[in-house]
């Protein structure tokens, strides 16, 4: 029903898809996700409406930001941003994410500041957003991730400098 009503384009069937199908062990957050992509350009206000909104579920926040994400929504970068200092680890993840897959510039210092995020899983996916938007302004935060405790932050710290051009090649052959 829900696949159907992205299909309508029935944008008033945003935040009860939010609500209904995003909830522990129902529904992947990708599958959520992939309905309201089907809707189009349309359905960013909508998500944007319900990331102000203050009964808005956890879950739901992360569907929407990584919807958001997935549409390259550019005018989603400054709730996104908000969203990284979330208290839902997965809400920061998909903050992290959602901003590398926008590729807005303006993100990069958020993203930065998010390298020192206390769970290992929101500094690895800032350190593939970083990567992403390809400003040498992240070379520092990038090489001092190659010694972070978590292994899967080095892993994408090395793979963001990699992607960096001639100065991350150098600061990672460096390092």
């Amino acid at each position: 029903a829900a696949h159907s009503l992205a299909k309508l384009k029935a944008l008033d069937a945003v935040v009860p898809i939010l609500h209904h199908l995003v909830l522990p062990a129902r529904w992947p957050i990708q599958r959520v996700t992939e309905i309201l992509c089907d809707m189009g350009d349309a359905v960013a206000p909508r998500l944007l409406d319900y990331l102000d909104d203050p009964d808005a579920q956890d879950a739901g926040k992360a569907a929407a930001i990584h919807t958001l994400g997935m549409r390259r929504a550019t005018g989603a970068v400054a709730a996104v941003v908000r969203h990284l200092a979330h208290p839902n680890v997965e809400v920061r993840v998909q903050s992290a994410k959602a901003l590398g897959e926008i590729g807005d510039m303006r993100a990069d210092p958020a993203l930065q500041q998010a390298m020192h995020d206390p769970a290992w899983e929101v500094r690895a996916i800032a350190a593939n957003a970083l990567g992403a938007l390809g400003d040498e302004a992240a070379l520092p935060i990038l090489t001092t991730s190659l010694a972070d405790s978590a292994w899967w932050v080095r892993f994408n710290a090395a793979h963001a400098l990699s992607q960096l051009g001639t100065r991350g090649t150098e600061a990672l052959r460096s390092a």
